[in-house]
């Protein structure tokens, strides 16, 4: 069977790991898999280099993400949404001399960019037999501007996929009531995500932290793993950071770790120098390593985002490397993290997270009792099981 995986976007992300993993793990090893992205990807480099050892090809689209500032990108969308069905007719090009039988699309939100819809166009004008679309995070809500068009955009979005898989019941839910997606109409299938079980033994990898930023080491290493946007919490972690006493900051080394806008860092950057923060603070930036030998390294990870998570990655491997975590509680995290496995805390709440942080510091015994049942929750999310459902799924349609 030859399948193509097709995945637009500008940043990296969990989507990335995702792809890595379907392809390490994909249970027929026969099939001839085909990575399709775009030439000005952030992650081009990782994607390729990767699959490249699993004989994963990958083929370069042109650059599909232009700068614009905000209210230039937004009437964009608005105004060529309309294009998408005829935008269809280059995927239709690009695809037809690959003779795939089976396409799936990876699309971060939805309905993310106007391309991937596209494409769901043009493979169904070329007669590739089984399409499937992959969504990530959570569906949007319509925009008033594009209210009438969207609904029929998702109409036959709906009649040209084969079915549609969500990586949670949280991104499932969003589809239905952020969109109107009819089950009915079209199954809407959940897999979770899954984890290469592989587990660092020791911090003896090639980078480490200390060495690296010049952190003393007698500091613990708290963490933000991932791309550093407002919606994700950081500022929110400055704050309770900055309701600690002068002590309790000293013995902290923050690190956000992930790909930042100067825009973003610069805002972030104000505020702490408005709260005045006495604690290291180091922005890492991209780091081409794999996320678990990162947050092997932490003492504490966080995730904070502020209003939905289409899954969390990050948090289900600190639970396998026995790395407490402070998180809140939006979106498919409570899926795969119970109570019982991670310490929750409420949406920009700063001192709740405070309290956690001081609850850490001061008692870390009843951390550490949580690390043994997360380590075993996080057992039943295992790669090779997620590559084998998506398998089971391209049988029954092809």
């Amino acid at each position: 069977m030859k399948i193509g995986i097709l995945q637009l976007q500008q940043s990296s992300g969990g989507v990335d790991e995702h792809t890595i993993q379907l392809c390490t793990n994909w249970p027929q090893k026969a099939d001839d898999i085909i990575l399709f992205t775009n030439r000005d990807n952030e992650s081009i480099c990782l994607l390729s280099s990767s699959l490249k050892r699993l004989g994963v090809s990958t083929i370069l689209l042109p650059g599909m993400f232009k700068k614009s500032n905000f209210f230039v990108s937004s009437l964009k969308r608005s105004l060529l949404l309309p294009l998408t069905i005829f935008n269809g007719c280059r995927f239709f090009f690009w695809l037809k001399n690959h003779n795939l039988d089976t396409l799936l699309i990876q699309s971060g939100s939805y309905p993310g960019s106007r391309e991937g819809l596209s494409a769901i166009f043009g493979a169904k004008a070329l007669g590739i037999r089984t399409v499937i679309l992959v969504v990530h995070h959570g569906a949007v809500h319509n925009n008033i501007l594009r209210l009438p068009f969207e609904r029929f955009i998702d109409f036959l979005v709906q009649k040209c996929v084969s079915k549609i898989i969500a990586v949670s019941q949280a991104t499932r839910q969003t589809l239905i009531s952020n969109r109107g997606f009819d089950p009915s109409v079209k199954p809407i299938r959940v897999i979770h995500n899954g984890l290469n079980l592989y587990r660092p033994q020791n911090k003896s990898v090639s980078l480490n932290f200390y060495k690296q930023f010049g952190i003393c080491e007698t500091r613990l290493l708290f963490g933000i793993v991932g791309r550093v946007e407002q919606y994700k919490g950081h500022e929110d972690l400055l704050m309770a950071i900055a309701y600690l006493s002068k002590v309790q900051q000293q013995k902290i080394a923050l690190l956000f770790i992930g790909s930042v806008k100067q825009a973003e860092k610069n805002r972030l950057l104000k505020i702490m120098d408005q709260l005045r923060i006495e604690t290291q603070v180091i922005f890492t930036d991209r780091l081409n390593e794999p996320s678990q030998i990162l947050i092997k390294q932490l003492d504490l990870l966080f995730m904070l985002t502020k209003d939905f998570e289409g899954f969390g990655l990050t948090v289900l491997e600190a639970m396998l490397n026995q790395v407490p975590v402070i998180a809140t509680k939006v979106g498919a995290l409570t899926e795969f993290a119970p109570d019982y496995a991670v310490t929750y805390v409420s949406p920009e709440s700063p001192r709740q997270v405070r309290k956690a942080i001081e609850s850490f510091l001061d008692s870390p015994d009843g951390f550490q009792k949580k690390l043994k049942l997360a380590e075993k929750k996080s057992l039943d999310y295992s790669a090779i099981v997620m590559a084998e459902e998506y398998h089971r799924e391209v049988k029954i349609w092809y």
